[in-house]
């Protein structure tokens, strides 16, 4: 009985967790569940937690793909950069930080 309620009760929390990322990324939960990463604008949805006032570049993952969150102008560069690494694009990270840093910007969190 114990372990039917645990498995519930992480259905129940992954289900919120998903439902709120989905705010806060601007997307659909099951974009955190699709094979390819995704890439979106941000938005003042109702909800979304931020901790910066104006989001260039933020970047969440549940394990399987990325759900990729920046502003417009970098959309183009960020199809390009992702299209040709594994779902989660970790490795590549830093290649992305230094291509930012080079044109005088940062990533956060």
């Amino acid at each position: 009985m114990n372990d039917v309620k645990s498995v519930n009760m992480f259905r129940e929390y992954r289900k919120k967790l998903l439902e709120q990322l989905a705010i806060d990324y601007n997307c659909a939960s099951s974009d955190f569940l699709a094979k390819e990463n995704i890439i979106t604008s941000p938005a003042w949805n109702a909800g979304r937690r931020s901790y910066i006032p104006d989001i260039f570049l933020q970047m969440a993952t549940c394990g399987g793909n990325a759900v990729i969150m920046a502003d417009e102008r970098m959309h183009e560069f960020l199809r390009e950069w992702s299209k040709d690494t594994e779902p989660c694009p970790v490795r590549p990270i830093l290649t992305l930080k230094m291509l930012l840093l080079r044109a005088g910007l940062n990533l956060h969190g």
